[in-house]
């Protein structure tokens, strides 16, 4: 790849006038990478709900110790949440940069249709499931009120997220329109809000609920910063293939490394050890922060910008220290063996490690980027899904029924997602443009 790479740019040194055409700025391109990444979280939620709470099976349990490895091995959920959070931010800040006027009414509008009508249709049917759910809980959850303000779903307790994000759209709002848009400034803003979420959390009263909004928020804003700051690099291309060379990342390693964050609890475990569980918020708070190194990490390596290497080995071995840390530490405690997922995450860092000289491209998390795109709909539905799959009788209660209603859960929530994605939500879409358009004219 090396080799290509300065191939390509002896050949456009030789063709001074051609240069525009041998570089492209891909800033404003879709970004394949983290669509992927975007799917392979919804997975990741999936399978931990699957593992965890195995709704779709009434009567099988897999036996102790199981449960523990294969969640701490497959599906760091709580991660995958955050990057959810992330990549909205992002993508907010991607589809509306900086340098460009905000339309208040449109940007609702695109942001009503993208998520509510999707949203309306699983707390309905989530309430049905349920059997049991009062009109207060159905309607605090249609005004985002869950889950600190009414109880959450008994048919789909994950909802909580979505309500977050509304409200970190509005505060978007505020932010495009009254905060000037210097990175300084924004830094400042991001700063602040985790500074407030320490003395909040550290400091006994009733602002827990406000941490956990900020927390999430702190996420939110950090995936805005980089949409809106950190420039991707331009890439060079291939004159002969006209394909782009694309740089090579540690993309195994960093996909291992995740999933040995998750098995260790995020910072939970670590203000544990510190006496400092009061301090610990839900369903997002201060032991969240330790995943930021992570994520950065992440986000930076996938979109190849211009941040200075100096911060981008600062994450990755800040990120690589503080699973060692807690290993470290569970080690001279003697708990390393006892406990399954303290043992999980010490084989998974060393496989991170291992890995870390094998380098690839972007392609195999591209190649998820169909999961990327119906990943709303698959968190949002999937619960439901394996509810209703969990009412079909049991006939045989052994692993390989439960196997089957696995792989049952998983093919239905992917046909949902997909409908819901590609035809429900695009048509529901077209018949409010339709009916807005109607009043205008009649108006």
């Amino acid at each position: 790849m090396r080799g290509e790479g300065k191939i390509t740019l002896q050949m456009a040194s030789g063709r001074i006038a051609k240069l525009p055409s041998l570089m492209m700025n891909r800033s404003k391109e879709y970004n394949y990478a983290l669509e992927g990444l975007r799917g392979l979280a919804a997975m990741w939620v999936f399978f931990a709900h699957a593992f965890s709470w195995q709704l779709f099976d009434p009567v099988y349990r897999l036996s102790y110790p199981w449960p523990e490895y294969l969640i701490s091995f497959t599906s760091p959920a709580h991660i995958g949440v955050l990057i959810f959070i992330c990549l909205s931010g992002y993508v907010i800040g991607l589809t509306n940069p900086a340098n460009k006027p905000l339309s208040p009414k449109q940007y609702l509008f695109k942001r009503f249709i993208r998520i509510y009508p999707l949203y309306l249709l699983t707390v309905v049917i989530s309430s049905l499931i349920a059997g049991y759910t009062h009109l207060s809980q159905i309607f605090g959850h249609l005004i985002f009120l869950n889950p600190h303000f009414v109880a959450p779903l008994a048919g789909n307790n994950v909802l909580w997220s979505i309500g977050y994000e509304v409200i970190y759209y509005l505060v978007f709002l505020l932010i495009a329109l009254f905060l000037p848009h210097k990175r300084t400034i924004f830094i400042y803003l991001i700063l602040s809000l985790s500074i407030l979420v320490c003395l909040v959390c550290l400091y006994p009263g009733q602002g827990k609920i406000l941490a956990s909004y900020l927390s999430g928020l702190v996420f939110w804003l950090l995936g805005m910063y980089l949409s809106w700051f950190c420039v991707p690099k331009p890439q060079f291309h291939n004159i002969e293939t006209e394909e782009f060379l694309q740089n090579r990342i540690p993309l195994w390693s960093m996909l291992l490394l995740v999933v040995a964050t998750g098995a260790y609890g995020n910072g939970g475990s670590i203000l544990n050890g510190l006496h400092l569980s009061s301090t610990i918020t839900s369903p997002l708070g201060l032991n969240d922060f330790f995943c930021i190194p992570i994520v950065i990490y992440i986000f930076l390596a996938l979109t190849q910008n211009t941040v200075s290497k100096l911060f981008k080995k600062l994450c990755f071995v800040v990120s690589f220290l503080l699973p060692s840390t807690f290993i470290t530490i569970a080690s001279f405690q003697g708990k390393l063996l006892n406990y399954p997922t303290y043992l999980a995450t010490l084989i998974l860092l060393v496989l991170a490690v291992f890995l870390l000289p094998v380098k690839t491209t972007l392609q195999p998390l591209e190649n998820l980027k169909w999961s990327g795109s119906v990943s709303y709909a698959i968190y949002i539905f999937h619960i439901p899904v394996m509810v209703l799959i969990g009412k079909i009788p049991n006939f045989s209660n052994t692993l390989w029924e439960f196997l089957l209603r696995l792989c049952l859960s998983l093919a239905a929530t992917l046909a949902v997602a997909n409908f819901a994605e590609t035809k429900l939500q695009p048509s529901i879409r077209h018949h409010i443009q339709l009916l807005i358009a109607g009043i205008i004219k009649n108006g």
